[in-house]
């Protein structure tokens, strides 16, 4: 589990470069760049474009949660073998348990919480960057 961690920890940021494409693809549509407008088939590729990376990212994180039940089924079964196996194993079971408590709580990589994932830091930064755009569009441009 913590190879998956460390892994995916140096994968999953690599999400945030392609959506700063994107917003700057969306930014660059902007009528305060030029006399140019979002027209639906590009509205429609960056849609498409931001469904398939948070589709990936998300496929991601269930792999590595997926890992991490099966690990953590396989150390509960040892642990139960641990403690029944007899007086010379019985100094394994608390190790074990620490282990398994580790296992459980690493939150590095593609087990790091929704708001810690870059996923959703960088869907951020197309969003908003889209939406500056369209603020200027609306505050500067629209008289």
């Amino acid at each position: 589990v913590q190879l998956v961690a460390r892994r995916t920890a140096v994968v999953a940021p690599l999400i945030v470069g392609p959506l700063a494409v994107v917003a700057l693809l969306l930014v660059a549509r902007s009528r305060l760049f030029d006399a140019w407008a979002l027209t639906p088939p590009i509205a429609l590729a960056a849609s498409g474009y931001l469904v398939w990376l948070v589709l990936l990212a998300l496929l991601l994180k269930r792999g590595a949660e997926r890992t991490r039940e099966h690990a953590l089924r396989h150390m509960n079964a040892d642990l139960l073998w641990l403690a029944g196996a007899g007086p010379q194993w019985a100094r394994l079971v608390e190790p074990m348990k620490r282990l398994i408590a580790a296992v459980g709580d690493e939150r590095r990589g593609a087990f790091a919480g929704l708001f810690d994932q870059p996923l959703f830091t960088g869907l951020l930064v197309p969003l908003g960057g889209a939406g500056g755009a369209q603020l200027f569009d609306y505050l500067l441009l629209a008289r």
